[in-house]
């Protein structure tokens, strides 16, 4: 499993950008799964088995054991006292750990697809700032965004229209303004966009 990109913040915050080229079979003999997470592997559509396997790959290159556990709303969690976040997608597999509360998403660039799906998380003081000529870009941005503050949040505010909000950016920005709304109070976070070949990773952190 190449590593594809790594970003480290001093605050111990550490992302991996790997791509996963092994077959099932090489993966399954590098980890020696346990039983019940054998079992998750087994229940996945074929697509997804090897995603999950390079998840897991990837922890144990980190030096953390390969185990995932989730809770009650659906977040990620490890034994090690350290928040953590995954994303994968057409073979490129997304581990982002912290000491903080983290969101990481990586998305391959579909302009078709994100273009469907726009009136889904872009919201009406959104739309105003997206530049035509960079719109496919800036909207795979603010759907990455809205994806990694939902995982940040572990769940339970799912409208990413109301729920979810970015200020105005442009392109070349590595750093955006964005906000988690809930019914009492909103929060302020900071984004961090990259583009590596044709997909943006996206990653956020209190």
């Amino acid at each position: 499993m190449p590593v594809i990109d790594r970003i480290e913040q001093e605050d111990h915050t550490k992302i991996l950008v790997w791509q996963v080229t092994e077959s099932e079979e090489v993966l399954l003999r590098q980890l020696s799964l346990p039983t019940e997470e054998m079992k998750k592997y087994y229940h996945l559509a074929p697509k997804r088995q090897k995603e999950f396997l390079g998840v897991r790959c990837a922890l144990k290159s980190l030096g953390l054991v390969p185990v995932v556990y989730y809770d009650v709303n659906g977040k990620p969690f490890l034994d090690e006292r350290c928040d953590i976040s995954m994303s994968h997608t057409c073979q490129r597999v997304v581990i982002a750990t912290s000491d903080r509360p983290i969101g990481v998403d990586i998305e391959k660039c579909r302009p078709d697809k994100i273009l469907n799906i726009r009136k889904k998380f872009l919201r009406a003081d959104e739309a105003v700032f997206v530049n035509s000529t960079h719109e496919v870009d800036q909207l795979h941005i603010i759907w990455g965004i809205k994806e990694s503050l939902y995982k940040l949040h572990g769940g339970g505010l799912s409208v990413f229209l109301d729920h979810y909000k970015v200020a105005p950016f442009s392109i070349g920005d590595v750093r955006i303004k964005c906000w988690i709304i809930n019914d009492l109070h909103s929060k302020v976070f900071w984004a961090y966009h990259k583009k590596i070949d044709n997909f943006h990773l996206i990653y956020v952190y209190e």
